[in-house]
Parts: C-alpha cells; sequence; structure tokens
C-alpha cells in the first residue's frame, strides 16, 4: 500500500511503477472481479504528480492508497499541496489507510486505538483545509462519525467557514471494518446508506469477513452498488 520507508528516492519510484503496472496487468485480465487503487512514491511530490497521471490514464486504475502518515507528515501537510491540487483535479477516490504516523511500529496499540486516531486526525486536518477530495475511511472512518459532535466544534467554537457534517457527508466513504451491529447502524443512521462500502481488512490478522458479511448482507448498496458508483 505504500513504499515511504524506502529512503532511495529513485528506488521507491521504480518499485512504485512496477507495483502499479502489476495491479493493472491484474484488472485488465481479470476486469470482471478485480480493480485497483495505485501507490505513490510520496517521498518525492513531482514523482508523486507523474506517477498520479500515469497511474489513471494510462494504466487505468481506479484511485489510489495513500497512508495517514508518511514519515510523520500527512497528505494535508504543507509539502503535498501540490499533489493534493492535482489529485483533486483528476477526482478519483483515496483511501487513507492508517500507518504509524505517531507510534512508529505496527503493535497491538496500533492496531486497537492509534489506527482510529490516525485516520481522524488525518481526515480533521483535511476538513480544515476544505480540500475537494474523494476520501474512503477505513475501519468505520476512525473516531469521527462517533464523536461528530465535537467535531462540530471546529465552526461552532473555532469559527470555521466549512460545515463539518455537511462537508462529510459531500466528501468521506466509510467501509463497514466494524465488528458490533450496533456500530454498523450507528455508521449508517449518522452518515447515510449511501456513503458505506464493504471492506474486509483482508489478509491481516483482524479480518473477520464472514462477521462483515454477516453484518452488512441486508444492505445490498453497501455489498455492491457505492463502491461501483464511487
Amino acid at each position: 500500500p505504500w513504499t515511504y520507508f524506502i529512503k532511495d528516492v529513485k528506488e521507491e519510484v521504480r518499485i512504485v511503477k512496477e507495483c502499479n503496472n502489476e495491479l493493472a496487468s491484474i484488472s485488465e485480465r481479470f476486469p470482471d472481479n478485480f480493480g485497483a487503487f495505485a501507490t505513490l512514491p510520496l517521498n518525492d511530490v513531482n514523482a508523486s504528480i507523474e506517477e498520479a497521471e500515469r497511474a489513471i490514464k494510462e494504466l487505468g486504475l481506479l484511485g489510489f492508497v495513500i497512508g495517514t502518515g508518511i514519515n510523520s507528515k500527512t497528505i494535508a501537510d504543507e509539502e503535498f499541496t501540490e499533489l493534493v491540487k492535482f489529485l483533486e483535479k483528476l477526482g478519483k477516490p483515496i483511501l487513507l489507510h492508517p500507518g504509524t504516523l505517531f507510534t512508529g511500529n505496527e503493535d497491538i496499540i496500533s492496531v486497537i486505538a492509534s489506527f482510529p486516531y490516525e485516520t481522524t486526525y488525518v481526515l480533521v486536518k483535511i476538513i480544515l483545509k476544505g480540500y475537494n477530495l474523494k476520501i474512503i475511511a477505513p475501519h468505520g472512518g476512525g473516531f469521527l462519525p462517533y464523536q461528530l459532535g465535537r467535531i462540530n466544534l471546529l465552526k461552532e467554537h473555532f469559527k470555521i467557514s466549512i460545515n463539518p457534517k455537511d462537508f462529510i457527508i459531500q466528501h468521506f466513504y466509510f467501509d463497514t471494518v466494524l465488528y458490533r451491529e450496533e456500530e454498523i447502524n450507528f455508521l449508517i443512521s449518522t452518515v447515510g446508506i449511501n456513503k458505506i462500502v464493504f471492506g474486509t481488512d483482508h489478509p491481516f490478522i483482524i479480518s473477520n469477513i464472514e462477521k462483515f458479511l454477516a453484518l452488512t448482507k441486508k444492505f445490498s448498496n453497501v455489498l455492491t452498488n457505492n463502491a461501483i458508483r464511487l
């Protein structure tokens, strides 16, 4: 999903291109089964812009995977403004997946607590920037849907011009990697059925595909339609 740990920038760009070529090849061979999101060599913003354009316009990939942590930075930080503006123009969805922005390693605490926090942290920074992006927020969107009253303080007390809930409904999608029916139902009631896409977290150890299917099988929009439309 990301290659930012590779310190040799030319090597990172080479590996990213190989990964995206392979993803495009799989999608081309099995178009009824697979689509794919590109990764980007984010140690080099200009190379990322070039690869983003190639991934969509030449390879036919469907969007991008970007980690919450990019060497202690985020996609909403100033270093990536030029890239984000280009991604806005492309208009393709971005899966914003958490990855060790704060803990520095992926351990039990990261998976349980830091990952939802990292997702929320970066989403709030994107709200503050007002970026016109289509963001898929995994694991039910971190804490965002469940702390919407606190998120709304951005407008009520910190006087930003954007209405946070309206922005969230317009720009964010949420996956179903939640583990209880109460959480799925709350997510649906908060953001609406059309803003939720099916997720599995496969092949990671916390994936539970059977449970996720059982929790969402009655929602055809969640299982297929929303992702196709997105």
